[in-house]
């Protein structure tokens, strides 16, 4: 059994979380984690974060979704399982560009694993960031 509960994703979901809730652009972060999960279900890993990329960063929608990226590829660095994977890499930019080019084993790994993460970060945005 792990030491952290779910292998330390709730705590770096609850500090993503806490430290996003000061940001303009906090309610915006709030609505995509809850969504991004079933996004990726949807239309796969690639996809959801090429729709991720697309967004305007001067904008809060895009100042959100590359934050959630950010924390994302944060989150996948330091993971045990996808760290080996990931580990030279410094913008969500990089992260996608690499997901593209995996094969189906490790696409399938780093989707479940973002899956996972989102799934903790979305019940802590929803208790730490006010509408």
């Amino acid at each position: 059994m792990s030491s952290k509960l779910d292998n330390g994703r709730a705590s770096f979901a609850f500090q993503c979380a806490d430290t996003t809730k000061q940001l303009s652009y906090a309610k915006e972060y709030k609505q995509y984690s809850k969504k991004l999960p079933m996004m990726i279900k949807t239309n796969g890993l690639a996809a959801t974060f090429a729709f991720m990329l697309s967004k305007d960063q001067n904008k809060n929608e895009g100042k959100a979704y590359h934050k959630l990226g950010d924390d994302i590829l944060y989150w996948l660095k330091t993971c045990n399982t996808t760290n080996d994977i990931f580990q030279n890499k410094s913008t969500f930019k990089d992260l996608v560009q690499d997901v593209i080019n995996l094969d189906s084993f490790k696409y399938n790994l780093i989707t479940q694993e973002t899956i996972n993460f989102l799934l903790w970060l979305r019940r802590f945005t929803e208790g730490l960031i006010n509408d």
